[in-house]
């Protein structure tokens, strides 16, 4: 008796090389990296809060030269990554090179390079 999978691809390594294809499509963001697959959901304060303190953030409000800003945007595009978690990035990294420590969670950058969603993006 044939099942399912065998009716639709007659030899199983087809079905795993098709199944290794859309890996591949996912990983490299091919499939399920359009906005119209994302949803923004709303986070209360005390979750923002708990975001900022799990990475280690404190909000924060800067005004910064919009040529600037243009820049970081266009840097963290190149790397694939937002351009908050950028400008952490470059920040940690100048106090770092004067020296100086940033801190217990000298990680959290790191884990913070790969958050810019909304709670984070309004901590910086």
């Amino acid at each position: 008796m044939t099942n399912a999978t065998n009716a639709t691809n007659e030899n199983p390594r087809d079905e795993l090389a098709d199944h290794a294809e859309l890996d591949q499509l996912w990983e490299t963001r091919q499939l399920g990296a359009s906005e119209e697959h994302a949803m923004c959901v709303p986070v209360s304060a005390e979750i923002e809060r708990q975001i900022d303190a799990a990475l280690g953030l404190e909000p924060t409000t800067l005004r910064l030269a919009v040529e600037l800003v243009a820049s970081f945007k266009a840097l963290a595009a190149q790397e694939g990554i937002g351009y908050r978690p950028l400008m952490r990035r470059a920040l940690a990294e100048y106090v770092q090179s004067r020296g100086l420590p940033i801190g217990p969670a000298e990680s959290a950058p790191a884990a913070a390079d790969m958050t810019d969603n909304t709670a984070v993006a309004n901590a910086g």
